[in-house]
């Protein structure tokens, strides 16, 4: 994922629609990809309304390292819920088949407990 980022104008990036422009008072920011298996999921914005604040190559691979775990993190939730939903559908298939096993099996012990 070491794609160029893309670059807006200020105004594009913070033109909120129906804001007047510059309504978040904002003077510069920085805003990354959440990427989950090579498909984009969301982003990450950092806006700073500090004069003086300027982001910088290390906040940018700050924002990049917290981009890559917040991503780490949104695939394993993924993950989890993929294997939450296959382990259900493995206990209804166990829950059919031990039901469908058991019926001929009582009629062989109460056949059994006839005879006897």
């Amino acid at each position: 994922m070491s794609e160029a980022p893309q670059r807006l104008s200020f105004e594009q990036a913070l033109c909120l629609p129906g804001e007047p422009r510059g309504a978040l008072g904002a003077t510069s920011l920085l805003c990354v990809a959440l990427c989950v298996r090579a498909q984009a999921r969301g982003a990450l914005s950092f806006i700073s309304t500090q004069h003086d604040r300027r982001y910088e190559d290390a906040d940018v691979e700050l924002a990049r390292e917290l981009s890559r775990r917040a991503s780490a993190g949104l695939d394993n939730a993924e993950l989890y819920r993929t294997a939450q939903v296959a382990l259900e559908q493995r206990d209804d298939v166990l829950a059919i088949v031990s039901h469908d096993l058991r019926n001929p099996l009582n009629a062989i012990v109460l056949g059994a407990t006839a005879i006897v």
